[in-house]
Parts: structure tokens; sequence; C-alpha cells
């Protein structure tokens, strides 16, 4: 069923492309509330996403997958993620082609022609509740708890987002699941293994903070089997409140 909405491009300057970090990659997608969608987006990396030009549609996934199917945009796809290796000002020309041209083709069904904005306004108090939510999660003000049998361990982020660090004195799991250690990807197990061979005091606890590159990694060596870190840590304040919540995830 067609959804009135938007599709967005959007920029960031966190995100480059590690080949050909000179080259500009952007992000199209679609939303039916543009601003909580910006915000949620924005929790995921340091730097806020510009918007750059937008479409209001009465059938917003309609159009964003003719775009990122169109044969001039999809060869500049980056795998089958919202993200182009592709310039603005080239970005924009093929938006505003190909929302012509949908336009044409399905104009009964979408009743109102598209309105396309390049001079987008700032974004309202629900985005900058997210985002202000954001920054005191990634300067380390929020703290996080992992609690299992056997498990008890606490986290935070630091360097802006980039690391989960598991604190000293936490409680990991000592045994693992039993397919832990073929499961993808390998390093969590190895970190583990190393962590528990060296890294334990006599209580068992972490004899100094562990840093990790993702709150998945962090949760997965804490309780020695893969585990899906936006659901495994919780609010230190209020255990009710997942991580994966401050992401716009349920889990």
């Amino acid at each position: 069923m067609a959804k009135k909405g938007y599709v967005y491009l959007l920029t960031n300057p966190w995100i480059r492309d590690p080949e050909n970090p000179k080259d500009s990659i952007v992000k199209i997608g679609s939303a039916v509330n543009l601003e909580n969608r910006i915000g949620t987006l924005d929790t995921a990396v340091p730097c806020d996403f510009k918007i750059e030009m937008i479409v209001e549609i009465g059938d917003c996934r309609g159009l964003e997958n003719a775009i990122q199917n169109d044969a001039a945009v999809k060869e500049l796809r980056i795998g089958k993620s919202e993200f182009f290796r592709i310039g603005v000002k080239s970005a924009k020309e093929n938006i505003r082609r190909i929302t012509v041209a949908y336009y044409k083709e399905h104009r009964k069904e979408l009743l109102k022609k598209p309105i396309i904005k390049t001079k987008i306004a700032q974004l309202g108090r629900a985005a900058a509740t997210i985002r202000r939510n954001r920054e005191a999660l990634f300067k380390g003000d929020i703290r996080f708890v992992c609690k299992r049998k056997g498990v008890e361990a606490f986290g935070h982020f630091v360097n802006a987002g980039k690391e989960f660090v598991v604190e000293r004195g936490s409680v990991i799991s000592r045994v693992p699941a039993g397919s832990f250690e073929y499961s993808e990807p390998t390093a969590y197990y190895k970190r583990w293994k190393e962590i528990v061979e060296q890294g334990l005091d006599e209580k068992g606890a972490l004899k100094d903070d562990e840093h990790f590159s993702s709150r998945a990694f962090a949760a997965s060596v804490v309780c020695g089997s893969t585990r899906n870190g936006n659901a495994e840590w919780v609010n230190v304040d209020d255990e009710s409140t997942t991580l994966g919540k401050y992401f716009g995830k349920d889990s």
C-alpha cells in the first residue's frame, strides 16, 4: 500500500569510502516521519547528517525503489545499503529526473504532484531530543549493564561513540556457548578466550577496562556467546530501556 512521505538525500562528513576517502558518499532512503528518521540516523554516528534534498510524495517507498534501482544509480550502490558512491550534484539531478518520470507513470495513484526541496530548514523538537540523547550517550554519560546467569557487566561509550568500554570489575561468563568458537565473526570468541585466560582477577572480574569496536562485540564477549548488543545492554538507571532504543531499535 502506498504511503505518503519523503525520499531524502543525505550526506555526513564522518562517512567516507575507506578505499577512496575523497569520493563522495550519499545516503538515499525514504521515511513517513522524516524528523524521527533523521534524528534516529544521527544517533548512529558522531556527526549529524545534512539534508541535501527531500521529495514529498504520495508513495515514498515506490519512489525510493525507483531511484535505487535506476541503472545510473544502482551501479553506484554500496552493497544492499542506502549508501551510494555519487556526488551530491549528480545525485540531485538523478533524483529529480527519476521523480518526474515516476510521477508521469503513476499520476493517477499519486493524485498530487511531488514537492522537491533542496533548501531545508532545521528539524524540530523530536530530532533535537534524539540528538541530545546521542550526545550524552557518546560522551559516556549514560552507563549500561548486561545481566545474565553468572554475568554482571557494566559499560559505556567513549571516543565519540566509536568504542564501547566494558568496565573494570565487570563479571563476564567464563563458560562459552557450545557454538561460540565456530560462530561468525570469529574475533568474538578469540577475544573472549584471551580475556578469560589473561584479563580476569582471582574473583573472575575484569582487571582493566576492555575496549570494543561495537556494542555487539562487547555483549558477545561478556556473555560468551554471539549476542545482540542492542538488546543485551540496558540503562543502569532504567533497565526497561535497552541500548537499542537510543538508536531507534527495539532489539
